[in-house]
């Protein structure tokens, strides 16, 4: 319990519960001048000043796991904006092995061991991984790239519901079966 409240059984002989007596409110003011009730809002005022000022016995926890978010943030906009990288440039992403230590890893393993020349974080992550980073299997390649692809779908379609003409231009080439 948060505050340390001692609840009391209720009358059985009395079956009443609660309060509905809304003509005669003085009741509330009697609660509100109870020891009890000074005692729990002092204590509601006193957890409320150590939250704000970071004084509480998790803290430490908290910041450890905002600091563990921000760097799975960082990793993750790291491979969406190599992903992004290799679309817009028509680059194959797999090469023949999804191991770091393997020299076929691909533009996409080989951008992202490029980067983290320059980034600690993904360098500490991939040599935390080492021969089997998490969030660069093909199988999430493949769902980031859904991902961005619905994301560019909606774009689209929010910009021809707004527009009053509007024109589609595909640029494809047929093969020899067409």
């Amino acid at each position: 319990m948060l505050f340390n409240q001692r609840f009391t059984k209720p009358n059985i002989a009395n079956q009443k519960v609660g309060f509905n007596d809304w003509k005669n409110l003085n009741r509330v003011m009697e609660h509100e001048n109870s020891t009890n009730h000074r005692e729990h809002f002092c204590k509601w005022k006193s957890l409320q000043k150590r939250l704000l000022s970071e004084e509480c016995v998790d803290d430490a926890l908290q910041k450890a796991i905002e600091t563990d978010k921000q760097k799975w943030r960082q990793i993750l906009k790291i491979i969406l904006d190599a992903l992004v990288f290799c679309a817009k440039n028509n680059l194959s992403l797999r090469g023949s092995c999804s191991r770091t230590e393997n020299p076929n890893l691909g533009i996409f393993l080989n951008l992202l061991e490029f980067i983290s020349h320059y980034d600690v974080q993904l360098k500490q992550h991939i040599v935390a991984h080492k021969g089997s980073v998490s969030y660069f299997l093909p199988a999430i390649q493949n769902e980031c790239i859904g991902l961005l692809a619905n994301q560019v779908r909606n774009e689209i379609i929010s910009k021809i519901k707004k527009a009053k003409y509007y024109s589609i231009l595909l640029d494809c080439t047929s093969d020899i079966s067409h």
